[in-house]
């Protein structure tokens, strides 16, 4: 399933005739991509009508990640030249959305959250770290408790497309 994360992160791969190339890197981080873009498990979707107040779109999901050793997330811990990853340990993904259409035409409103529990990485040192830690000792980083919301709001008019988003981590 596509991990919701924003307004824009389930349709940012699909080829188009008009591509959103201006998204905030504060909340689309490239090199995190991977890491944002799946999650294998369970999910339900829906939508709630609110009568007067417009309507409520919803997406919630549940399941692993599925980090790849060698993908954005290892290779910008790698960049550093200081370590060297050897696993992830996927562990548990929430993620879900709530969308607020009100009742004028073209205004949504959104909020998405991410959270992780039991995700580790284990990594090798490739320099020393000072007495008694030489290069090649491995460890295990704890990802545990890794969590974003993002608010996000939208007014299209014709040809017109304004955002703004905001990131919490």
């Amino acid at each position: 399933m596509r991990t919701v994360l924003g307004l824009y992160n389930e349709t940012r791969d699909l080829d188009m005739l008009r591509n959103s190339i201006l998204l905030p890197q504060s909340v689309y981080i490239e090199n995190q991509r991977d890491f944002f873009s799946r999650i294998q498990g369970a999910g339900i979707y829906g939508e709630i009508p609110a009568g007067p107040a417009g309507r409520f779109t919803y997406q919630l999901m549940v399941g692993t990640l599925n980090i790849d050793e060698d993908g954005g997330v290892a290779r910008q811990i790698e960049d550093s030249g200081m370590f060297e990853i050897r696993n992830f340990s996927d562990g548990t993904a929430y993620n879900g959305s709530v969308q607020w259409y009100p009742p004028l035409e073209g205004l949504r409103f959104g909020v998405t959250g991410f959270k992780t529990t039991d995700s580790t990485s284990e990594m090798s040192l490739l320099v020393p770290m000072g007495p008694g830690v030489p290069a090649g000792t491995t460890f295990e980083s704890d990802l545990d408790d890794l969590y974003n919301i993002v608010f996000s709001v939208e007014y299209t008019w014709e040809n017109l497309i304004v955002a703004a988003e905001y990131m919490d981590m």
